[in-house]
Order: structure tokens, then C-alpha cells, then sequence
């Protein structure tokens, strides 16, 4: 029997590096994508962003989603939230 967790820490670890760039490039064409079309962009300062945090509690929505995720036998969904967190951090400017 295949180890699901294992498999998906597997993955994870075979595409984070290229993730990131990936993102990146795409993020970059549906911008230039949106400013032709005269969609007005800007990035949040980090006030902004901290509001946002506040004012989502998505930091709370992802732990019950790990809860969740381990107690319908996925133990690994943790790790991946961890990594996707990293994957954000070093992307960050």
C-alpha cells in the first residue's frame, strides 16, 4: 500500500523549486495582462497586509484545515502548509 503522506511530501519537495518561478512568471503576465486592459494595480504595504491578515483570519481557517486534513488520516497536511509558507517567505520581497 502507498504511503499518501509520503507521496505528498514526495511531490511537494519534486515541484517547490520550480514553483516558485512558475508563479512568478504568471503573476507577472496576468498583470501586464490587467494593465492593458486599464485594470489600475498596487501592491499592499505592510499595514495593508496586516489588516488583511487580521481582518481574514485565514491563519486560522488553514489550522482547522490541517485539523481537518489529520483527522481524516492525512497526518502530512501540516508539513505542506509549512512549506507552501516557506515557498510565500522566500518569494516575498
Amino acid at each position: 500500500m502507498v504511503n499518501v503522506d509520503s507521496a505528498i511530501e514526495r511531490a511537494v519537495a519534486a515541484v517547490t523549486p520550480l514553483l516558485g518561478p512558475e508563479m512568478e512568471r504568471q503573476l507577472a503576465v496576468l498583470e501586464a495582462d490587467l494593465r492593458r486592459s486599464g485594470v489600475a494595480l498596487r501592491t499592499l504595504t505592510s499595514a495593508e497586509l496586516d489588516a488583511w491578515t487580521d481582518a481574514t483570519r485565514y491563519r486560522e481557517v488553514q489550522a482547522a484545515w490541517v485539523r481537518d486534513q489529520t483527522a481524516r488520516g492525512l497526518t502530512s497536511a501540516s508539513t505542506v502548509l509549512r512549506q507552501i509558507e516557506q515557498l510565500l517567505a522566500d518569494a516575498a520581497p
